[in-house]
């Protein structure tokens, strides 16, 4: 069997709505040497029968299958493990490529550089809004890059070599991870990274509006990502102590403060009302008090919202934030 340039593998969990495009967005590509390997991650719909579908009518898309959902990143794992092409490209299944993706790809940057990960552009839709890679991504050592509060961790806007792809992977803990697995994922990636590359072609089109943070959370689905969101940060901190990456310690606050800011979203705008403070109790059992200091200001705001009832998340406030217990007391007792 002859190794294709790419190995293409699309993640679904309960995509019924989506998948065709997905797959169709690789079967009408202009460059026909690669592979589709498409990862069902336990889906409990129609996701896997459309799968199946196309499987039967073209050979060169294979499927891993997981029994049960065991996450987006044991999902991603599982590709990676079973890809064979030269490069790998990720694909959510309720995305697509751009026309001429692979082939653009092919000529733009295999064809002239050589790299272990390479970034390219994406495109909103809808919309049309164009996503360019980050210029402060472009340091010597592409792992200090996280020391960086607003870094980018996507992880299906690059393109990868394969077997440097998969040494990465090899070092990663397979566990379940429903939220951040792209953070724990970039780090890792990035500390075996010795060439990165940045490139303003578009190749994916990102669909807006069906992800999870912009739908409505209840209590327990926040606890859930709170959960997942402790399992990421110490498996971060492992990976660093267990490879002596120099001053782990920022890269860590820095993914805290990064990810204080995401839950802080979420709670306010994307959080039923009557679960949101019961919500914010969960930050301080993952978070340490030195990174949610600098959030105080949205966390007293809400406190003052909530202030007719919510005794546990004003006390929380006055106990936790000693240097302005007095305000507290003033304002918002």
């Amino acid at each position: 069997m002859t190794q294709p340039v790419f190995s293409v593998i699309i993640l679904a969990f309960n995509q019924e709505n989506y998948i065709s495009r997905a797959i169709e967005s690789c079967l009408k590509q202009d460059f026909a040497d690669y592979e589709l390997i498409i990862v069902d991650d336990g889906s409990t719909d129609g996701t896997r029968n459309i799968i199946d579908e196309y499987r039967a009518k073209y050979k060169n898309i294979f499927l891993q299958a997981h029994p049960e959902n065991l996450s987006s990143h044991v999902a991603r794992c599982s590709g990676v493990e079973a890809a064979h092409g030269k490069y790998i490209l990720f694909l959510d299944g309720d995305d697509s490529f751009c026309e001429g993706a692979f082939k653009t790809l092919y000529d733009e940057l295999i064809c002239k550089e050589t790299f272990d990960v390479a970034e390219f552009s994406y495109v909103l839709d809808p919309g049309n809004t164009v996503v360019n890679p980050d210029e402060n991504g472009l340091i010597s050592k592409r792992i200090e890059y996280f020391k960086n509060v607003d870094s980018c961790t996507t992880i299906w806007n690059k393109l990868y070599e394969t077997e440097f792809l998969k040494k990465s992977f090899a070092k990663m803990k397979k566990i379940y991870i429903n939220m951040a697995d792209d953070i724990y994922e970039s780090i890792c990636i990035a500390y075996y990274t010795e060439k990165y590359i940045q490139s303003r072609i578009c190749i994916v089109k990102y669909t807006v509006g069906t992800g999870v943070s912009t739908m409505k959370h209840s209590l327990e689905d926040n606890r859930r990502n709170c959960k997942s969101i402790s399992t990421v940060l110490h498996a971060i901190n492992l990976f660093c102590q267990e490879n002596d990456v120099l001053d782990y310690t920022a890269i860590m606050d820095a993914t805290q403060k990064h990810l204080i800011s995401f839950m802080l979203q979420r709670i306010r705008f994307h959080t039923f009302p009557d679960d949101a403070c019961a919500s914010y109790m969960l930050l301080i059992k993952v978070f340490s008090e030195e990174n949610l200091l600098p959030f105080f200001r949205v966390l007293y705001d809400d406190a003052l919202k909530y202030r007719n009832g919510s005794f546990s998340f004003k006390n929380f406030m006055k106990n936790k934030f000693g240097q302005i217990k007095n305000i507290i007391k003033n304002k918002c007792c």
